[in-house]
């Protein structure tokens, strides 16, 4: 009965590793494609890591990486471990145990930085390659291709130099930040990814409230004014670790703001009965200008600081 059991795992876990191999191949010979299927790498790991235990997902990672050094090559057999192995794992391991979603999501945010980070030692010290600096690098040209084409004759290299610089600069600077918000991003796609297939497989998983229900902590609004202290004293007193420091916490919580403000929209959207693409064209002329952006920010703050839809539990206090 014993042996039974076990050859169902043993056979998906076949069957899964096959396709992960496939769709890393896919990712090696097709880079454009690999932007997608980052969001996807992880999720037969992790479905392993469901239905049978983080041995099995460790296994079929551990198999994936063997096939992918002998089919590829050694050091892109590393690279899918580090890139998606560890985040597989992870959710594999979250979901199974039970975790909230904000638990996994912040587990999964976790495991994809040190993904990240592990894949940025790799590139800088078995391929002598700066990650950080090829993405600055492609930065500033998708910058002077947008330059160069919104003009018929082209702009006069010298009249954007400095804004290009500037804005180059400023990329390296808050790239932590970045960082931290794009594990973030990666996490919470893989574990919608994930939700979908495992529900179409009947094994639902705790899902997260309706976007209009969403509210962030209370010390996010101390913690923005925070950011524009610190970065408007370290530029006026000229103290870059300040001003740096303040630079990454101002991304970090506008990006969480924003997410504020987008659940204050959705709320409104539900209360007023507004259509859903009325909602998306409302939706992307909010993004569409930098004025606008910073509306909805702003409306996040006082959503978050006021409570203004009523989400946080009433204070229980004793009575003097």
């Amino acid at each position: 009965m014993s042996a039974t059991v076990s050859v169902k795992p043993l056979v998906e876990s076949g069957l899964l590793t096959a396709i992960t191999v496939v769709l890393g191949s896919i990712s090696f010979y097709m880079p454009v494609a690999g932007l997608v299927l980052v969001f996807i790498l992880p999720l037969p790991i992790a479905l392993l890591g469901v239905r049978h235990g983080i041995r099995w997902s460790i296994l079929s990672t551990l198999a994936t990486a063997l096939f992918s050094a002998v089919l590829l090559n050694p050091l892109h057999a590393i690279i899918m471990i580090v890139s998606f192995g560890i985040s597989g794992i992870t959710m594999g391991h979250c979901l199974r145990s039970g975790y909230s979603p904000l638990k996994t999501l912040l587990l999964g945010a976790v495991a994809a930085m040190l993904s990240i980070a592990a894949g940025f030692l790799i590139g800088l010290h078995l391929m002598g390659v700066n990650i950080i600096d090829m993405q600055a690098s492609a930065v500033r040209k998708g910058m002077e291709w947008a330059l160069a084409h919104s003009r018929p004759g082209g702009p006069v290299s010298a009249q954007y130099a400095d804004k290009i610089d500037a804005i180059t600069r400023l990329y390296l600077i808050v790239y932590p930040a970045g960082f931290a918000v794009s594990a973030l991003i990666f996490s919470y796609i893989n574990l919608a990814v994930a939700r979908v297939v495992l529900a179409r497989l009947e094994h639902p998983i705790a899902s997260f409230p309706p976007l209009r229900r969403w509210t962030m902590p209370g010390w996010l609004v101390i913690a923005y004014g925070a950011a524009l202290l610190a970065s408007y004293y370290g530029q006026a007193k000229n103290i870059a670790l300040v001003y740096n420091l303040g630079l990454n916490l101002q991304l970090a919580t506008n990006s969480l703001l924003l997410i504020q403000g987008l659940a204050g929209f959705a709320h409104l959207a539900r209360k007023y009965s507004l259509p859903r693409w009325a909602s998306i064209v409302l939706v992307t002329l909010l993004f569409s200008h930098e004025l606008l952006t910073q509306l909805l920010l702003l409306a996040g703050l006082f959503d978050l600081a006021f409570d203004l839809r009523k989400l946080r539990p009433p204070r229980t206090g004793s009575a003097g």
